[in-house]
């Protein structure tokens, strides 16, 4: 599910009002509720179907950069992390330290600064 569309339904003003909520988002409801599942917690109660009832603890406050990094595609960090580590050994053979953090704001897309950084980029394109 898209982090906007998850987010618009969180924030609808009729987020408590179930038949009225899957009226209106139809079409990604039970996604967004499947989502919503990481974040509840199930009760010992029961309701008058025989389901379970579940708790949503502050829904407002789920924070924005969490669900990004529960939506991205997790072979994407993994590549990002193994290109830092590639960068940095790559140097250590060389004889050239660089920092962490330069190679990470690299990766990042942030702009060279350096001499240093500007080599970092020439590992990232190779």
């Amino acid at each position: 599910m898209e982090i906007t569309k998850f987010l618009e339904i969180l924030h609808d003003k009729k987020f408590m009002d179930y038949r009225k909520m899957s009226n209106k988002y139809s079409d990604t409801f039970q996604e967004y509720l499947d989502t919503l599942s990481m974040f509840y917690k199930k009760l010992p109660l029961e309701d008058a179907q025989g389901n379970f009832m579940v708790f949503l603890e502050e829904p407002l406050k789920i924070q924005i950069s969490t669900l990004r990094t529960l939506f991205q595609n997790q072979s994407d960090l993994y590549s990002k992390k193994s290109l830092e580590t590639e960068i940095i050994a790559t140097s250590a053979i060389e004889n050239i330290d660089f920092s962490r953090d330069s190679v990470r704001s690299i990766l990042s897309g942030q702009a060279s600064k350096n001499e240093e950084e500007r080599r970092i980029e020439g590992l990232k394109k190779g």
